[in-house]
């Protein structure tokens, strides 16, 4: 039996022995906790398509890198504007979760498409 599988069959062991009493009313609320996990999907889909969009957008000659890394300090402002609004929850823990990796995705965007210009102009010498 692997680790995983004991160690997942010793929670639900312990799940049953120490479940609550009667005095506990669970009560499952399926339309919030779907309208929740529809809007964290959504927030996290659009946030993880933000980096194909700025290397299309430098690949078609909208931005080039230089202007990206230039207007950093803006970007990274609307970032965190934009997945505050995104986000269902008003925690920051999810901001964050959401904010960082759209940073990190907007700084190797910048990153191929300055590789992306090296390769054409490789290329056009040749």
């Amino acid at each position: 039996m692997s680790l995983t599988a004991f160690l997942a069959f010793a929670g639900l062991v312990l799940f049953a022995v120490v479940s609550p009493g009667p005095a506990v009313l669970m009560s499952a609320r399926t339309g919030l906790t779907e309208g929740f996990r529809t809007g964290v999907m959504l927030a996290f889909g659009i946030g993880f398509e933000f980096p194909i969009v700025l290397v299309f957008a430098q690949m078609a000659g909208l931005v080039t890198p230089e202007q990206l890394a230039s207007g950093r300090r803006w970007a990274i402002v609307i970032i965190f504007v934009a997945v505050a609004v995104l986000t269902p929850s008003g925690d920051p823990y999810s901001q964050f979760v959401l904010s960082i990796p759209m940073v990190l995705f907007y700084e190797i965007s910048i990153l191929i498409g300055r590789a992306l210009r090296r390769r054409q102009t490789a290329t056009v010498e040749t």
